[in-house]
């Protein structure tokens, strides 16, 4: 019994110097991620007419809609300001279903993990990436509040059409501010998450409300909305139009302001946060 559980106390030491090593290895040389965020600035003539619209627009989490925060939330990470950025029960769900179709379609990944995804990693599908994402995670979590996780997640999700976040996202898709979009508009900017060029509403916008029906479905599992709301949400969407706002972008005079606004003593951290 004894050598039994000296052996266990070895063979957890290793395990916990092993993971230990692995995590600084992985996160040691990291930049902040607030250098990793899509520049946001917005430039205008000086009589206020529009320049250049970023293909990133900041919104601070102050100003995101309770309701949106909810449906993300219930989406894509029930128990975000519970989990310390990796959640085990999810990604062994994902991990099982994974083996009965031998792929790696399934992603269990937590807002988080999907952030460090976003900033730090590619989108290839492998163990060592995985287990990158999985310690990035970690560090993310000692280094940055729930908070200022989930804001700069809202800012940085890839949102289809060039465009990050879910602010640029509202003006394109409806010509509008998030703040201002109903629940059906909020669960297709949701379900875009998945594969945005895919369930992109200016190519394909039936798809697109498909994909939104299935967060209202999970939305009325979860208990979130009553029967009653999700009938009327779901008639609301299968009618749900879209009015985009054209997004132009000239890459070449983006950066040209942005080198002559550091050249005037402005850090670029400073311009990423929506400057205008």
């Amino acid at each position: 019994m004894k050598k039994f559980l000296l052996s266990l106390l070895i063979a957890s030491l290793l395990t916990f110097f092993s993971l230990w090593g692995l995590y600084f290895f992985f996160t040691k040389d990291l930049p902040p991620p607030e250098e990793k965020l899509v520049p946001t600035i917005r430039l205008f003539y000086s009589d206020g007419t529009p320049l250049l619209v970023s293909r990133n627009i900041w919104i601070d989490l102050s100003d995101v809609p309770e309701k949106f925060v909810g449906i993300l939330l219930t989406s894509e990470d029930e128990e975000f300001y519970k989990h310390p950025g990796f959640d085990l029960m999810g990604f062994l769900r994902a991990l099982i279903m994974d083996i009965k179709t031998l792929s790696f379609s399934q992603g269990g990944s937590t807002i988080t993990q999907q952030l460090a995804r976003t900033l730090y990693l590619s989108m290839d599908k492998s163990i060592v990436r995985k287990l990158k994402e999985i310690f990035i995670s970690f560090w993310l979590e000692r280094t940055r509040t729930k908070d200022e996780i989930l804001e700069m997640y809202i800012n940085s999700v890839y949102m289809g059409n060039g465009i990050y976040g879910f602010q640029t996202a509202s003006q394109l898709y409806f010509g509008k501010d998030l703040s201002d979009l109903s629940v059906p508009e909020m669960c297709v900017l949701v379900a875009l998450i998945k594969s945005p060029e895919n369930f992109n509403p200016l190519k394909d916008p039936e798809t697109s409300r498909k994909r939104a029906k299935i967060v209202l479905d999970r939305l009325l599992t979860e208990k979130k909305i009553s029967t009653q709301e999700y009938e009327n949400y779901s008639a609301e969407l299968s009618k749900l139009e879209f009015h985009t706002q054209q997004m132009n972008v000239d890459e070449e005079l983006f950066w040209r302001v942005v080198r002559e606004a550091q050249d005037l003593g402005f850090s670029l951290n400073e311009l990423r946060y929506g400057y205008r």
